[in-house]
């Protein structure tokens, strides 16, 4: 009788092992499944990213991802239904965000973007603290500190920027002008009162409002750091100095976007050596600006794998543009090549920020002077000292240079223009309390 039972024991236990290595329809069912919220714009990045971190896994995945369209009227009802989803915590596991809405209409409105302030969005509580992730990233420790604070608060890092920009000051490396790249610390309105507006070229600070207003303001303070007086001062100046331009056909130095086409076609000129000063801001804090990023919603249930994923965007493979790859049976796989040229921006990636310079110009054979041009480049880089996502600050400022644009170069307006600038000035200030108090 012991024989028999020992026997049967042994017989079951043998099926119940076979049942459960036997393949069946729902070991489909057991695959962990991340979700993501993305733009439609990276939809090529996106999918490349997920081919090759399912390849290079060991661990079954799932990803269901939802495409953030780029036509207005489609966009306005799924962005409010993701943030209702988002706001509510029931959003996506992760988020991988790009400005390109907004960079290519000035005219974008609150209600077609899923985060129209990711500044005010870190307060929310919606994102998942990615610090215990952060500390133990050597790759994380090698990227643009002064830009990946932006997505932090109380040196808690809820949103991780990929890419950003920032306004310089361009000229020639053996310029004469009495401009230092120190003099980009000082408060634009005090800095009008020790250079001469050519060494700014103050003209070009008139049409770049949003460019100058950096990032003073405090959402938790709800303060600004500026006057209304400051602005009028700085408006005036540069009303006045425009006039000058355009009557002398003067061609000072000017101020360049620090990303993509204006940089790049710009400084492969054969023999000609460049510096960069980030612009001055009216709170004399240089300030770049996120153009993509990323981050974990607060209810992720495999917040250790979805970090894995959310980290590809600042890996050297990527930021370079050379691409992940794979050694599989008899080849090399390959993923994401030039994947990173599809962000708006600067990559955040400082070790490979050179090889991707060299790369977007186009060359596999930097000469001196584009290796010297990409060593200043970095220099002004370095010279940044605040971060911010974009904002209704800078629709503000595309108001107000549409507001001056139109009687800026007509003499015979200077009384028009003036009141012009006393009403922008205003505005400028009251809109931007406003956005802060809100």
């Amino acid at each position: 009788m012991k024989k028999i039972i020992l026997f049967l024991t042994l017989f079951f236990l043998m099926v119940i092992l076979w049942v459960s290595n036997f393949p069946n329809s729902n070991s489909a069912a057991k695959k962990q499944t991340l979700s993501i919220c993305t733009e439609e714009i990276l939809k090529p990045v996106v999918e490349d990213m997920i081919k090759y971190f399912i390849d290079s896994q060991d661990n079954a995945m799932d990803f269901q991802v939802t495409y953030i369209p780029l036509e207005t009227m489609q966009r306005e009802g799924i962005c409010k239904k993701l943030r209702t989803e988002l706001m509510s915590g029931k959003g996506k596991d992760i988020y991988l965000l790009s400005e390109h809405q907004r960079l290519i209409d000035l005219y974008s409105n609150d209600e077609n973007l899923l985060l129209p302030d990711a500044n005010k969005i870190l307060y929310s509580g919606v994102f998942m603290d990615l610090s215990p992730f952060t500390a133990s990233d050597s790759s994380f420790q090698s990227c643009f500190t002064s830009v990946t604070k932006a997505g932090t608060v109380k040196n808690k890092q809820y949103i991780m920027p990929f890419s950003f920009d920032f306004c310089a000051l361009k000229r020639k490396a053996d310029n004469t002008s009495s401009l230092e790249i120190d003099d980009c610390e000082i408060p634009l309105a005090d800095l009008l009162d020790q250079k001469k507006p050519e060494d700014l070229n103050t003209a070009e600070l008139l049409f770049n409002v949003k460019n100058w207003i950096g990032n003073s303001f405090d959402y938790q303070a709800g303060k600004v750091f500026f006057s209304k007086e400051d602005v009028q001062k700085i408006l005036e100046v540069s009303a006045i100095q425009d006039k000058k331009t355009i009557d002398s056909g003067s061609n000072n130095p000017s101020f360049i976007y620090g990303r993509t086409q204006s940089l790049f076609y710009s400084t492969v000129e054969e023999g000609t050596e460049y510096e960069y000063i980030p612009a001055p801001t009216i709170n004399g804090k240089p300030t770049a600006t996120v153009f993509s990023y990323g981050a974990i919603g607060r209810t992720c249930r495999q917040p250790e794998t979805a970090y894995e994923f959310l980290r590809l965007f600042w890996q050297e493979e990527f930021v370079s543009g050379e691409g992940f790859s794979i050694e599989k049976e008899g080849f090399t796989a390959h993923y994401c090549i030039n994947s990173i040229f599809e962000l708006e921006g600067i990559p955040i990636q400082s070790k490979q920020w050179e090889a991707w310079y060299i790369k977007k110009n186009g060359t596999n054979s930097p000469s001196k002077t584009l290796l010297k041009n990409a060593d200043h480049f970095i220099d002004a880089i370095n010279y940044i000292t605040d971060t911010r996502f974009l904002c209704t600050a800078d629709e503000i400022g595309n108001e107000i240079q549409n507001m001056l644009l139109k009687d800026s170069s007509d003499s015979k307006n200077n009384i028009k223009m003036q009141k012009n600038i006393e009403e922008a000035s205003e505005m400028l200030f009251n809109k931007i309390r406003y956005m802060v108090m809100e």
